[in-house]
């Protein structure tokens, strides 16, 4: 039953990615639904509430509530309190584009 638990999220995504208008608004939002998936797991790995985060943070359960469901535009500052909360580190780079790469070393020149 404890998998079972464990999947209902990942069974419910798949049948929703399914729909063509959701998978665009999906791709649009992976990134917030990936940085709120990766709150989840860990505050779930420390047996955290998200009332216990919420008070680790300094924040709201309902902002708490809404950044793990991919709803909140969480600022950096945040992220890095909530990571200290979940004991692990919040790293963030800029990665260039593959496309955008050609056009860097041409203006170098």
């Amino acid at each position: 039953m404890n998998r079972k638990k464990r999947n209902r999220f990942e069974d419910h995504l798949a049948a929703q990615l399914k729909d063509p208008e959701f998978r665009a608004l999906y791709d649009r939002e992976r990134e917030a639904l990936r940085i709120g998936m990766e709150v989840v797991q860990r505050r779930r790995a420390l047996r955290l509430t998200q009332a216990q985060l919420a008070r680790a943070v300094g924040t709201s359960e309902a902002a708490i509530s809404r950044l793990e469901s991919g709803d909140a535009n969480a600022t950096v500052r945040t992220l890095k309190r909530i990571a200290v909360a979940l004991r692990a580190d919040w790293h963030h780079r800029l990665v260039p584009l593959t496309s955008e790469l050609p056009r860097a070393r041409a203006a170098k020149r």
